[in-house]
């Protein structure tokens, strides 16, 4: 339960100021890089038994699995998830390979609910200024994938919610938004999206550089954080969690159940093809090997 002093915490933060400075520079960035206006609300330190920090060089197999169905192809192996140190970075690279029309991923082994959840985030070979056949995405679904039954998400539930902290379309943008499931009537399944930031092509890339996201799941909202020069900042539009029903606006909190992560990076060709109608301009894509970079992925558990 929150105390009166958290709910000022939080207050103060979001009206009072754009950004959310720390005093003291933090000495082990797993501690709690967590924003230090709502840091009272989440654990001092990560899951070490969630996060990754992605520098052993060895895929964390208490930790991951790889994605391996959901209707495409997916490559295995260190061939397609693999690390790379470069300089100061060690990090994980989830490999789109065009000629094998294949894509990678990992799929959290553990499920997890409320917390702060930070990324430090690149892709390769995907420009703004063209369209990709390929969908990196960083995303919560209410499923085990990595129990070996990878289907989209919520298909067994009645109501559910899936978390997309970073995907992309062909555009190339990406978002950040949430979806509702409902399949309580048998004949019909409701999906109702709430977006956190809509179209968005400020995207990083090897060429522009990494950029650190934070996604705040409170059981009473949604938020989205971006770490600029060492500060937090909300970003985006804020989503609810209440007793109303679920809306554009605001989730009812029946859907904000827990779920399990996957770094993705889906060959999306077929659905783009369809997008189109089949009348596609090969000019106006880039169509090589691409990759989602991930730097970290860190949870801090709601106190």
């Amino acid at each position: 339960m929150m105390t009166k002093r958290s709910i000022l915490l939080i207050v103060l933060c979001l009206t009072a100021s754009a950004f959310c400075e720390s005093t003291q520079p933090i000495q082990d960035p797993c501690i709690h890089d967590v924003p230090p206006c709502i840091a009272e609300l989440y654990a001092d330190s990560t899951d070490k038994d969630v996060s990754d920090e992605f520098n052993t060089g060895i895929l964390g197999l208490n930790r991951w699995a790889y994605r391996t169905q959901n209707g495409t192809n997916w490559g295995t192996g260190t061939d397609y998830v693999y690390f790379v140190t470069l300089g100061n970075d060690s990090f994980v690279s989830i490999k789109g390979n065009w000629s094998e029309r294949k894509g990678s991923g990992l799929s959290a082994k553990r499920e997890v609910h409320f917390g702060f959840y930070s990324i430090r985030w690149r892709t390769a070979n995907i420009s703004p200024q063209f369209k990709t056949p390929w969908h990196p995405a960083i995303w919560m679904a209410g499923r085990n994938f990595a129990s070996g039954s990878d289907a989209r998400a919520i298909e067994s539930c009645l109501s559910n919610i899936e978390i997309d902290f970073v995907e992309y379309w062909h555009q190339p943008i990406w978002y950040v938004q949430t979806i509702a499931w409902d399949r309580s009537n048998p004949k019909k399944t409701v999906q109702t999206i709430q977006k956190l930031r809509t179209k968005n092509k400020d995207f990083p890339t090897t060429e522009s550089g990494w950029q650190v996201h934070g996604l705040e799941y409170h059981p009473h909202y949604l938020q989205l954080w971006q770490k600029v020069e060492g500060q937090w900042k909300p970003i985006g539009r804020k989503i609810p969690i209440n007793d109303e029903p679920t809306s554009h606006d605001s989730l009812h909190k029946a859907h904000a159940q827990a779920g399990y992560w996957i770094l993705s990076n889906k060959y999306h060709w077929e659905n783009v093809s369809a997008f189109y109608k089949g009348k596609v301009d090969l000019s106006e894509f880039r169509l090589e090997d691409s990759a989602l970079q991930v730097d970290y992925f860190r949870y801090f558990p709601l106190k």
